[in-house]
């Protein structure tokens, strides 16, 4: 409660409380912790748990200081008072639904190495322009599972899956795929990342 020697009252600090003590000693029915854009960690009192439905009040004030606390952590504001320079909605879309980076993996076989760095030469500025980059280019691989067999290893990396599909089917790689089939076949697949 204020004024106990272990709370936190404006910027003057006594005693530090256990975080579960302090979700305890108020009124809290639940504390969450959001770290980039994920929930790290969860703490409910008073019987409450994660299917408890909560004051909307409450929530909503949260919330809020959640959305205010964005853009002064991602210094698009300096103080309480200045603007975030965007709409809200603008700022929230690019701030919360950041989509999530592809991972794309080759299985390459290489029938004439020439003609396939013909193809290199071109399809590594346009991985670039498309925000891709390689992860594993060919590198040593070994098989633990299962009976692939596979050649030549390529990972790629690119910002989101949309971003590898307009890539993948964008006139400047289908026009170097060509030149790809004509000296290797592939088999890909792309998965969604963690982040």
């Amino acid at each position: 409660m204020p004024g106990e020697s272990d709370t936190v009252t404006g910027a003057e600090r006594s005693n530090t409380l256990r975080l579960d003590d302090y979700v305890a000693r108020t009124r809290a029915a639940a504390f969450i912790v959001l770290h980039e854009n994920r929930i790290v960690m969860e703490r409910y009192a008073r019987g409450h748990d994660q299917h408890s439905l909560l004051n909307p009040v409450s929530i909503a004030k949260a919330v809020m200081s959640t959305l205010l606390g964005m853009p002064l952590d991602d210094d698009r504001i300096n103080a309480l008072d200045g603007t975030v320079g965007m709409p809200v909605s603008d700022y929230l879309a690019v701030k919360l639904w950041e989509p999530l980076s592809a991972h794309v993996i080759f299985n390459l076989e290489i029938r004439d190495m020439a003609r396939y760095q013909d193809f290199m030469k071109g399809v590594k500025p346009a991985l670039a322009a498309a925000g891709g980059r390689y992860l594993a280019r060919g590198g040593a691989h070994k098989v633990y599972e299962g009976d692939w067999q596979p050649r030549r290893i390529v990972v790629l990396e690119f910002p989101s899956v949309a971003a590898f599909e307009s890539f993948y089917t964008g006139p400047v790689y289908q026009g170097l795929r060509a030149v790809r089939d004509e000296c290797s076949s592939a088999r890909l697949v792309s998965v969604e990342g963690l982040e």
